[in-house]
């Protein structure tokens, strides 16, 4: 009897110990698929995809139970490390380094947009002149209206496009385009004041993350004339006000074409004075070779007069020498004729006397 109670009582544990390893495994699987509904739920929500986090709780009581068995135990322990993997693409701040609300690209994207601005209260208005003020109430409140010469001058502008984090710090607009929007020729309707077209440079710093190094951006807006520069610059600073990851400092403001002259510039003046000296110099020198070579010309000349006048002169001798041959050589002949007749009538004369 007491075999048989034994066999009972090993069945008995063994049957619970199977029942109590399936009820674990049955709560594993459940809570997994929970966890993946309640994933698949958040990712479908229009908030911000960085701020859904998926975290170990859920699996808190997972960890808690005590199985016994050491192949439950390696499966909470792998799931968990997968969990604790995901969590580091998951969290907030491996993506959003700032902790500002929006991201930085669409804070970017907000440095300058005249559709955000109110027409009846202009960033920094308390900072603006009045012409600027009611120039840019009009060109606001048409832009909002959806006018035909406000839409143009906001199209020739610059803003945030993309590649900024590549490099790209210039944008510029078109100084051309907003030239023409005012041109009655080519358009039918022309804004009611005079547009003037502007290149801003910026200073713009974001988390370390995304800019180890701060950056000069330029940006060109095409805005009222009335605008002067310290109301473009006070506009842009009001409208985007610097955050703790986030520095925007308007550092100049100019018109195109602005007021540079060029016989003010000091490097025109020094370029200038560099080519005088050298016009100078290739001048005096020129003087100077032509002064020398008259010089040259002048001994050579000389010399040539000298030898030309010495071979004159023994031309002349040699012709008196040879005239004077001419003259003298009948004369000496006739002496040698003579010779000859005195020879002659000597051996005459002796002839005579022998006789």
């Amino acid at each position: 009897m007491s075999l048989k109670f034994i066999k009972i009582e090993t069945n008995v544990r063994w049957q619970c110990s199977l029942m109590f390893k399936l009820i674990i495994l049955i709560l594993s699987v459940n809570n997994l698929s929970v966890v993946v509904a309640q994933n698949q739920i958040t990712s479908t929500e229009p908030s911000d995809p960085l701020d859904t986090r998926t975290t170990t709780s859920e699996f808190e009581n997972v960890e808690e139970v005590k199985t016994g068995d050491a192949k439950y135990s390696n499966i909470l322990k792998l799931t968990k490390r997968k969990l604790d993997v995901s969590d580091k693409y998951t969290d907030v701040n491996s993506f959003r380094p700032s902790q500002e609300p929006g991201s930085d690209l669409e804070w970017l994207l907000n440095i300058y947009n005249p559709h955000f601005w109110n027409p009846e209260k202009l960033p920094g208005y308390w900072n603006i002149s009045k012409n600027c003020q009611q120039d840019m109430h009009v060109y606001l409140a048409a832009l909002r209206n959806g006018s035909a010469w406000a839409a143009k001058m906001t199209d020739s502008s610059g803003r945030y496009s993309s590649q900024f984090f590549f490099g790209n710090d210039f944008w510029l607009g078109s100084h051309t385009l907003c030239e023409e929007l005012q041109n009655g020729k080519t358009n039918i309707i022309v804004p009611p004041f005079v547009a003037q077209f502007y290149v801003a440079k910026m200073f713009v710093q974001l988390h370390p993350v995304f800019t180890p190094s701060p950056r000069i951006v330029s940006l060109g807006v095409c805005l009222p004339k009335e605008c002067k520069p310290i109301d473009i610059k006070k506009l842009l600073e009001a409208n985007t006000p610097n955050q703790p990851h986030r520095v925007f400092q308007v550092l100049k403001v100019r018109p195109v074409p602005g007021e540079y002259q060029l016989w003010k510039d000091k490097k025109v003046h020094l370029l200038a004075t560099v080519i005088i000296v050298i016009l100078v110099l290739m001048v005096l020198g020129s003087l100077y070779e032509t002064i020398l070579v008259n010089r040259q010309a002048r001994i050579d000349a000389r010399q040539r007069h000298a030898v030309k006048s010495n071979n004159n002169e023994d031309i002349h001798s040699l012709k008196i020498r040879s005239h004077l041959n001419s003259v003298m050589s009948p004369v000496v002949d006739d002496k040698e004729q003579l010779k000859i007749s005195d020879s002659d009538i000597s051996g005459d004369d002796e002839t005579i006397t022998g006789e």
